[in-house]
């Protein structure tokens, strides 16, 4: 069972003060908080369902950031409903937004045992940490375990903090329990015959620059919007296939052995799947482009410092042309951390 477990877009938005907005069959509550990057937190609820459907930040903090640009978040519960495109989809027109890329998508399947002799998760945590198992693709990560009698292992992470693609391992009936219980969640479980104690492996992805290839016939779909493809929320179709080449490529593992060539190891596959679709990653101009642009970017602004001491005028010129530098790059997010800041 393979679902969608967070979906943040970025959007552009009309209007810049919500204070005041009205939308049939919703309702918009100010935050009284704000975020580092926006100033304005809207949550929204469907009065029909009398539930919050999504949150808002709108508002830059920064004159760095499309002053139009705004995060808009999907509550959890919504992306397990049958309707979440459809919904999503009107959702965008009610409220005037314009799609223009995914910034988080978080998607996991759910399951009792790994198909490799329907092996528990626990035991392969185990035997990968004594090295047992082991794993094709160097990665950092995490493990969290309890300790009782016995160590108890319920959690492995591969990946940083800083990887535009993290996975996870883990108990999620344990969550459920210790963390907080998600009704809709057990009710898919409950459709899908899912039953005992369930873990979820998960994919948190915050960078889309990579492809899927139909190996029948050779399409590529990507959803990254610096290149030609999709770009839009059609992932949500497409959940299934992502997952399983998101996990033939990162979740590579082996059977460790005498063996020191590791092509010849038995595989310790994680999930069968009849997918179509692989993974491929994105080596072309984009990745260098963007380290040249940064570069740039930040020759500019210390040019464009000096500027503003002697020869103002041009400095307010530097100015726009930094701004709409980054704004075409998207590289607002990453100026702010820099601490690029530009007149008003």
């Amino acid at each position: 069972m393979v679902s969608i477990d967070w979906f943040q877009i970025s959007v552009i938005i009309n209007e810049l003060d919500w204070s005041n907005k009205k939308v049939d069959n919703y309702e918009i509550i100010k935050e009284q908080y704000s975020t580092k990057h926006f100033r304005n937190i809207y949550t929204i609820k469907d009065i029909r369902q009398n539930k919050i459907v999504a949150t808002i930040t709108i508002n830059p903090n920064s004159t760095i950031i499309n002053k139009n640009l705004g995060l808009l978040k999907f509550e959890n519960w919504l992306l397990y409903q049958n309707y979440v495109k459809q919904f999503i989809l009107q959702f965008l027109i009610d409220f005037e937004l314009k799609f223009n890329s995914i910034s988080r998508v978080d998607i996991c399947k759910d399951f009792n045992c790994f198909d490799y002799r329907k092996t528990k998760p626990q035991i392969f945590i185990k035997n990968f940490l004594g090295n047992k198992i082991t794993k094709l693709r160097k990665s950092k990560g995490q493990v969290y375990f309890e300790q009782g009698h016995k160590l108890d292992f319920q959690y492995i992470k591969f990946g940083s903090g800083k990887s535009r693609i993290c996975s996870y391992i883990y108990n999620k009936t344990k969550e459920l329990e210790q963390v907080k219980e998600k009704p809709h969640i057990r009710e898919v479980w409950k459709k899908n015959n899912l039953s005992g104690i369930i873990w979820r492996c998960e994919f948190r992805i915050q960078n889309f620059d990579f492809v899927l290839i139909d190996t029948e016939t050779g399409e590529m779909i990507n959803y990254n919007g610096n290149l030609s493809g999709l770009n839009s929320i059609d992932i949500i179709d497409n959940a299934t296939d992502l997952f399983y080449a998101l996990s033939n490529h990162y979740l590579q593992f082996k059977v460790t052995s005498n063996d020191s060539n590791k092509s010849r190891l038995k595989e310790f596959i994680l999930f069968n799947n009849q997918s179509k679709k692989i993974f491929k990653k994105v080596y072309n101009d984009n990745i260098e482009s963007t380290r040249s642009e940064k570069i740039f970017i930040k020759k500019l602004y210390e040019l464009n410092n000096e500027l503003r001491g002697t020869y103002h005028d041009l400095g307010q010129y530097g100015d726009e042309v930094l701004k709409n530098v980054i704004n075409a790059t998207e590289l607002y997010l990453w100026a702010n951390q820099k601490g690029i800041i530009l007149n008003n």
